[in-house]
């Protein structure tokens, strides 16, 4: 129930249950047993159409903070969370990034040329979220620079492709330039 949780109070975006689900590699009905049981400090659309939503933002803040929130249940490690999110989102980002993700099979394709639902077709909802808010999860965990190196080894190209997809030009050079900062800022000098 806590990494539900806790992912729900850190996560970029409110997601859909089922998109939840999916970034922490758990059923839609699991997240909805944990999240029950919270019912009045979170909103669980009934249908999978609604993202779940926190009543009160501030109530995030009272979570990752030890010295208001006493209750061992709820209180939470933001580091630890948000480094929970960014395996989640790697994890997601390896098992689904590709080389010409939607098959378009032509090398230059302008964007406005791939058809939306094709687009949706081809990179799943948690994958959009991975890609859009790893570097994010990233920072909030001050986890290692190892990520980065993975990253830029492994899925940068892939990454740049479907963040082209999904019309992200200035979140791609926004986050690249977050890499380079935090790069900078966490290796000796």
């Amino acid at each position: 129930m806590q990494k539900t949780f806790g992912a729900v109070a850190a996560l970029g975006e409110p997601l859909r249950p089922k998109t939840l689900g999916s970034v922490l590699r758990t059923s839609e009905s699991d997240v909805r047993a944990h999240l029950d049981q919270l019912h009045l400090v979170v909103r669980v659309p009934a249908t999978n159409e609604a993202p779940i939503r926190l009543f009160h933002a501030s109530f995030r803040d009272f979570l990752f903070d030890a010295r208001r929130c006493v209750d061992a249940e709820f209180c939470m490690d933001k580091r630890f969370v948000h480094q929970q999110l960014l395996e989640a989102c790697i994890a997601a980002m390896a098992t689904c990034l590709k080389r010409d993700i939607c098959g378009l099979r032509k090398p230059i394709v302008g964007v406005a040329e791939v058809d939306k639902v094709r687009i949706n077709e081809c990179i799943p909802e948690h994958v959009r979220y991975a890609c859009r808010y790893w570097v994010e999860h990233l920072k909030l965990a001050r986890a290692s620079t190892t990520y980065v190196l993975v990253f830029l080894q492994k899925y940068l190209l892939d990454w740049w492709d479907t963040m082209s997809l999904m019309e992200r030009l200035s979140g791609r050079l926004r986050m690249l330039n977050d890499l380079q900062q935090f790069v900078k800022v966490s290796l000796p000098p």
